[in-house]
């Protein structure tokens, strides 16, 4: 028999599968801004000819006519702004395009996926991974603590490319650019005033590695779970569980129990009103026992510096914002004594800012499809221990998600966004797996 040659002969999802372990080799390589846009181009374009051989259709999950809706918006506004937009801003607008273009691409092909393809690989490259970045995590920080250098070196792209090109990266003012081709270890950072050493993990941003770590511990678990994996669980746990609190990220760390919260209560078939009522009646419990005014000192002084920048950007956005109400700037220009360009640190104010309240209304309605889905499945899933794990940790990465983008921009971190996607992607097919039997083990 023949061995499979990888991402020719292989699955989609097997393709997936290699495109997260591999995440260590794109790193290396400084090409992780844009080798997962590629890799979720492969599975589209691989889905739909695989299909047509079979003779059969691909089918469009309805969620992503929303999000397809999203990026002909996005397109129209970066369309009639162009006039006004620089270069470099436009190169970034459209970089920030791409990123949902992926998720339709990932969505998509995961969908058809289901329930023909094996998905243990998948689930465990999750595990792996998530094993790779604890490690590296804490062998990062670890080598702060021996030398207190913040060590920084140039990825294999960006020595092998002409001196000239290395010069127009580093004076273009693309700072994802930049970051992507530039490995370091930690970033300095500063807690509660004081300088601290914070990990980036494989990814660009450290901003990123809090819900990425959330996304690989939910689907360590659900691999466990499923395949009755339990030898090593704990080691996985314990290094996976380090980076993410090594991340230092405040939004993830509200984010995960936030989101494990919601789904316990959702899965013991609480109606919605009553969960809201719940969840308001634990935010007036938490505020008598603890003034709002402390909670919120408290955050605030965590990382003071990054507190203060955000709240100047979101005020300077929002304000921003309302001028163009409709079809917004279609970019993010930079501004003034700001190394981040207005529109930062929100996925959903970034939409607001670009796209205008009809390009935010539909974004807004694709989440929304999504968490109807998923709400939906829960009794229909009840009798199917496998569909039933991957809904539970599917859910609490979903929502953990949705809870970041508060604060982060998915449309700027590769390795979140990559991951994240695919998780959707099998969120939305688990109703017709459950119909096909679909059996991991």
């Amino acid at each position: 028999m023949k061995r499979p040659i990888p991402f020719v002969s292989t699955s989609v999802l097997e393709d997936l599968a290699l495109g997260i372990v591999l995440i260590p080799l794109w790193y290396v390589l400084g090409i992780r801004l844009f080798i997962f846009h590629f890799l979720a181009l492969l599975v589209f374009v691989k889905t739909i000819l695989r299909r047509h051989a079979d003779r059969d259709k691909p089918s469009l999950p309805a969620e992503n006519l929303f999000l397809l809706a999203f990026i002909l918006v996005y397109g129209l506004s970066f369309l009639l702004n162009s006039k006004n937009m620089p270069m470099v801003r436009a190169l970034a607008s459209l970089n920030n395009l791409s990123f949902w273009v992926m998720g339709f691409c990932l969505i998509f092909a995961v969908y058809n996926a289901f329930p023909g393809q094996d998905g243990r690989p998948l689930l465990r490259a999750f595990r792996v991974f998530g094993l790779m970045s604890g490690i590296f995590v804490i062998f990062s920080l670890s080598s702060w603590v021996l030398s207190h250098k913040y060590w920084k070196g140039e990825s294999l792209l960006l020595m092998l490319a002409p001196q000239k090109t290395v010069t127009a990266i580093r004076s273009s003012g693309a700072t994802l650019l930049q970051s992507s081709m530039t490995l370091r270890l930690v970033r300095k950072d500063k807690l509660f005033g004081h300088e601290f050493p914070r990990p980036n993990g494989f990814d660009i941003y450290s901003n990123s590695l809090g819900v990425v770590m959330i996304y690989l511990l939910m689907m360590t678990l659900a691999y466990d779970r499923i395949l009755k994996k339990k030898g090593g669980l704990a080691i996985f746990l314990v290094l996976e569980g380090l980076a993410f609190l090594l991340s230092l990220s405040r939004i993830a760390m509200l984010a995960f129990p936030a989101a494990v919260v919601l789904v316990i209560l959702c899965r013991e078939k609480i109606p919605p009103l009553k969960i809201v009522g719940a969840l308001a009646a634990a935010l007036l419990i938490a505020f008598v026992i603890v003034s709002p005014q402390k909670m919120i000192r408290a955050a605030s002084e965590f990382r003071k510096d990054s507190t203060t920048s955000r709240g100047e950007l979101y005020k300077i956005t929002l304000s921003e914002a309302v001028k163009k109400p409709v079809l917004g700037y279609g970019f993010k220009p930079l501004v003034e004594d700001s190394p981040l360009p207005i529109g930062s640190h929100s996925t959903y104010i970034g939409v607001l800012y670009r796209t205008g309240f009809l390009g935010l209304l539909i974004f807004g309605a694709f989440w929304l499809a999504v968490l109807r889905t998923w709400w939906r499945q829960r009794p229909r899933l009840a009798a199917n221990e496998i569909l039933r794990h991957l809904w539970t940790f599917g859910g609490v990465a979903l929502l953990a998600g949705l809870i970041w983008m508060f604060a982060e921009d998915l449309d700027a971190q590769p390795i979140a966004s990559f991951l994240y996607f695919i998780i959707i992607g099998l969120i939305i097919s688990l109703e017709k797996a459950g119909k096909a039997a679909w059996d991991l083990r």
